[in-house]
């Protein structure tokens, strides 16, 4: 793990008092400033650079109807990334941040020539109310896509890495790992989702429920086991892109429910 520089820490909460303004005015702005004096050794560290991943891919659990929106959508929004007209391709270019779209698992077929990078592993994850989502070898590829998105990140500049997520179905496997690795209940965990009813929510609860005791009677114990029984490919990159990130000592935002699990994961 990278080391951490503790007498820059210090330094930089040393500073804070020295200030004009009241103690502790600035709320977590303080903490997190130095907490990234601390990471990065230097007590006035300046402004990240974010460097952005996307990570695309489909779960076989759609088909049992847990979300609003059929799988299609995945690479319908895949190619709208392309076009540069989704909310993250906004908030890129106002950072002038660079942003790869990455294939992990779409399951419908995307173009060759789509200037994304392709590394899918299989079309879409096994439904994980039956069957495993991935075999082992699948989840530690998909570890890898990640690790190298990171590392393609950082060889760019970027100081800051933040993984996003595409795929129909995925705040339900995102659901199932938060239950398994925190011991919360489905009905404490499963949300509406991008915006499905109160019996719809139901039904997904039942489907995480049901998960969960196949992967726990199938040995799942271990971050990694939970992550291919009941996890995504998308999933498992975002969480790769997060390891390589604390490997190389550069700071991670983590913005939402799936990228949530993903972090819980690694």
């Amino acid at each position: 793990m990278f080391p951490l520089h503790p007498a820059a820490g210090q330094a930089a909460r040393d500073r804070q008092q020295q200030l004009t303004k009241p103690a502790c005015s600035l709320g977590r702005l303080e903490t997190l400033a130095c907490w990234l004096a601390e990471r990065s050794g230097q007590v006035c560290p300046p402004l990240p650079q974010p460097g952005i991943a996307v990570f695309a891919a489909d779960h076989g659990v759609a088909a049992d109807g847990v979300s609003a929106f059929p799988s299609a959508v995945t690479a319908e929004m895949v190619k709208n990334f392309v076009r540069g007209g989704a909310a993250i391709n906004v908030l890129a270019r106002s950072l002038n941040a660079p942003l790869e779209v990455v294939d992990v698992g779409v399951a419908s077929p995307l173009p060759a020539d789509l200037p994304i990078v392709h590394a899918r592993i299989r079309p879409g994850s096994g439904n994980l109310r039956v069957e495993a989502a991935m075999h082992a070898t699948e989840c530690r590829q998909a570890l890898e896509v990640g690790r190298a998105a990171a590392r393609r990140l950082h060889a760019q500049g970027a100081t800051l890495l933040i993984a996003g997520d595409m795929g129909i179905g995925n705040t339900t496997a995102s659901a199932c790992l938060i239950c398994a690795l925190t011991g919360a209940s489905p009905e404490q965990v499963v949300g509406l989702g991008t915006g499905i009813d109160a019996a719809m929510r139901a039904h997904k609860v039942a489907v995480v429920t049901q998960a969960l005791a196949r992967a726990h009677a199938a040995g799942a114990a271990s971050g990694s086991d939970w992550l291919a029984e009941v996890g995504g490919l998308e999933i498992a990159a975002m969480a790769g892109l997060l390891l390589e990130a604390a490997e190389l000592g550069v700071p991670a935002l983590l913005d939402g429910f799936i990228a949530t699990a993903a972090a819980l994961t690694a």
